[in-house]
């Protein structure tokens, strides 16, 4: 499929949804259910060409959500249906009126770079991973040991190993040194 053929699908379904406003089943619709059916369709096999489409009608609810505490009126329903209808039909005319101006927003000319691979060196210095590494590495190294100095300040601190350092460090004291006693006979 080219772009130009899905943009020229695109000005009938615009079309179609200024005709589907106000509808009393909302979401429930069969002619609303069948245009967007068919419209995600058209989305998602220009998608597999390879465009990326700026429109978020698959996630759209086309309905007011109640809850618990809310339960909304026939009035509040229609209101949120043709909210979600215009806010696609904003985006199918900005896609339209975007290729009427530049035209197909990706050229077939244009190949996309494939990722180099890198080549690794014979050693790996902290000057190599400054260079080739990214932010997020050196954020995550840096962030492990903060943790571990942290850890490390507070396994100290802990009475376990207080406990653990002074048995180890108790050693029995050897026998203090008898002091030799002047011999029998000898006179101070």
């Amino acid at each position: 499929m080219k772009y130009e053929d899905f943009v020229n699908e695109l000005r009938e379904f615009l079309l179609e949804a200024n005709n589907l406003f106000d509808l009393n089943k909302v979401d429930e619709d069969p002619n609303f259910r069948k245009w967007r059916h068919n419209l995600t369709d058209l989305i998602q096999r220009i998608e597999d060409n390879g465009y990326d489409i700026n429109c978020s009608i698959q996630n759209r609810l086309f309905c007011e959500q109640g809850s618990y505490t809310y339960d909304p009126s026939q009035k509040d329903h229609v209101e949120a249906f043709n909210r979600d209808l215009q806010d696609t039909i904003n985006e199918l005319e900005t896609i339209i009126n975007k290729f009427d101006k530049y035209g197909d927003p990706k050229s077939k000319d244009i190949i996309k770079p494939q990722n180099e691979q890198l080549e690794w060196p014979q050693k790996i210095t902290l000057s190599w991973l400054y260079a080739h590494a990214p932010f997020g590495l050196w954020m995550k190294a840096g962030g492990f040991l903060l943790a571990a100095f942290l850890l490390g300040i507070a396994v100290g601190q802990s009475q376990l190993y207080i406990e653990i350092s002074n048995k180890l460090n108790t050693t029995e004291k050897p026998n203090k040194q008898i002091q030799s006693t002047p011999k029998s006979g000898a006179t101070d």
